[in-house]
């Protein structure tokens, strides 16, 4: 996933974005070791970052 070069971008890293976000940090130790965040999650996510879903994921558009 793109997240973490597009948090850099914000000014964020990943434990500082979920931690705005109101989640654990735990989160990012789970998404680190191959779990997934929900779809609710990624919407959270790309909002903060001004980017969309598919672009988390590699999509270029």
């Amino acid at each position: 996933m793109r997240s973490k070069h597009a948090a850099k971008k914000k000014g964020y890293s990943p434990s500082s974005l979920v931690a705005d976000l109101g989640l654990s940090k735990s989160n990012v130790t789970n998404w680190k070791h191959g779990g997934n965040p929900s779809y609710a999650v990624l919407i959270q996510i790309s909002q903060k970052l001004e980017c969309t879903v598919g672009f988390l994921f590699g999509r270029r558009t």
